[in-house]
């Protein structure tokens, strides 16, 4: 192994500090996880952002919290709109009711005196 490490130009000691940092960062990684799931059980349509504003965990940045939670896919889903298929034309609502009428001079009204 200390060809290894020479080759590498780092020392045993180095080698096992980044072990542990790997380590600790994977059980922080973990307990924010964590945090985002309890937060989704009592508030199931908050976002990443607004959690991170109204929690402030201690020992992550709010970009790095968002990352975290994306990498993870712990996003929240937006709700997608039906696509709307029907376009209604408000003249066809009603009937014409002077459809079968014939007027032959102007200013004329129907027989029974209205519309």
């Amino acid at each position: 192994m200390n060809a290894v490490y020479l080759c590498a130009g780092i020392s045993k000691q180095g080698h096992w500090q980044a072990i542990e940092r790997e380590q600790e960062l994977e059980a922080k990684q973990h307990s924010y996880c964590g945090f985002i799931a309890e937060v989704r059980a009592i508030h199931p349509g908050m976002g990443l952002r607004a959690m991170y504003e109204q929690y402030r965990p201690d020992g992550i940045g709010r970009d790095n919290f968002i990352a975290l939670g994306r990498a993870f896919g712990l996003m929240v889903e937006p709700i997608q709109n039906q696509p709307r298929t029907t376009f209604s034309i408000k003249n066809r609502r009603y009937r014409n009711l002077l459809e079968d009428r014939i007027f032959d001079n102007i200013n004329q009204e129907p027989p029974n005196g209205g519309g």
